[in-house]
């Protein structure tokens, strides 16, 4: 099973933190804990994308949180971007947000603080 070394979950939990600080009665990304499934999510990517975002969670793991702040900043205003650079900004943004998004909000503690309950059932409607 692939694995996130211990710099690309530094880069990880500093894009956490900025996406998922916390507040009022839900924990910032570093307090959940949910960093400790990281290795589980990632296995689930294609090879291509763990190399990608590896690369890409090295790279901010030796940086300081500015950057990837900066980084953010820039992917969220993909579309003030030229037509042949916005696309790639944004799959960078979908990417980037939706694994930290997917781990954050799997936390089943998080879930519970938020009310979200992902049950579904099916009622039998009478007919009249």
């Amino acid at each position: 099973m692939p694995s996130l070394t211990s710099t690309q979950k530094k880069g990880l939990e500093k894009l956490g933190q900025i996406l998922c600080p916390g507040h009022a009665a839900l924990p910032s990304f570093s307090a959940s804990g949910v960093i400790d499934q990281a290795d589980r999510c990632f296995s689930y990517l294609t090879p291509e994308d763990q190399e990608g975002l590896g690369m890409l969670l090295q790279f901010l793991g030796f940086l300081p949180a500015f950057f990837a702040k900066v980084l953010l900043s820039v992917v969220d205003k993909a579309n003030r971007w030229p037509a042949f650079l916005a696309p790639t900004l944004r799959l960078l943004q979908v990417g980037l947000k939706g694994f930290v998004y997917s781990l954050y909000y799997s936390d089943g503690r998080v879930r519970s603080l938020l009310g979200w309950d992902t049950k579904c059932t099916i009622t039998n409607r009478s007919s009249d």
